[in-house]
């Protein structure tokens, strides 16, 4: 983060702008592109969206492009309106929605897609094993068959996301709290011998 401590309050401003106007666009386009894709391949739909894909794998593209613009209307949010901004109460609570927007994406609704996704159309239960894996050898189990279902792998991807996505959170918190430090100090104006500021006078 330190890049971001170097930009100025006009190149803040603008890498903001630009990256909410894309991310806008983005979440617009993703949230399109997956709602006309989840429509049946024999849905009359009258629109030149028509031509979206239709199926599970164009919907997860959506929705990708989806949460890639809402991190970019984040990131965008928190230049213009937080970095280097003197703190406010109505600032405060802007800053704590955006936080909050971003934990309930990044803990709800990705996961929960994430289940829509394996339980639905791929089908991951626990009647489906894992095909071409043994996850162990035959000498140690005996010469057993033991397999894994897809149900196994579906909440070992899950718990790995979330143990990642924590890990990533408290080293967020942590590094965000030296953000903006070893900034130079802003220079003391020269004081008279009486200890008054001096001011060029105009001639």
């Amino acid at each position: 983060m330190n890049w971001l401590a170097r930009l100025d309050d006009k190149q803040r401003s603008l890498f903001g702008s630009i990256s909410m106007t894309l991310g806008i666009g983005a979440v617009t386009v993703g949230v399109l592109w997956a709602h006309y894709a989840n429509f049946s391949v024999e849905s009359d739909v009258d629109t030149f969206l028509s031509l979206v894909p239709r199926g599970w794998w164009s919907v997860t593209i959506g929705q990708i492009v989806a949460v890639g613009g809402s991190q970019m209307i984040v990131l965008g949010a928190l230049m213009l309106f937080v970095i280097h901004k003197k703190m406010t109460w109505a600032r405060a609570g802007l800053t704590t929605f955006i936080a909050w927007f971003e934990l309930l994406l990044v803990y709800g609704i990705i996961p929960s897609e994430w289940l829509n996704l394996t339980q639905g159309p791929l089908g991951w239960t626990s009647q489906k094993d894992i095909p071409f894996i043994s996850p162990l050898p035959k000498w140690l189990v005996l010469n057993n068959e033991v397999s894994l279902s897809l149900a196994v792998l579906k909440d070992a991807i899950s718990g790995a996301y979330h143990m990642v996505v924590l890990a990533g959170g408290i080293w967020f918190a942590y590094k965000v709290q030296d953000f903006g430090k070893g900034q130079p100090a802003a220079e003391a104006p020269a004081t008279s011998p009486y200890g008054r500021p001096l001011v060029k006078g105009s001639r």
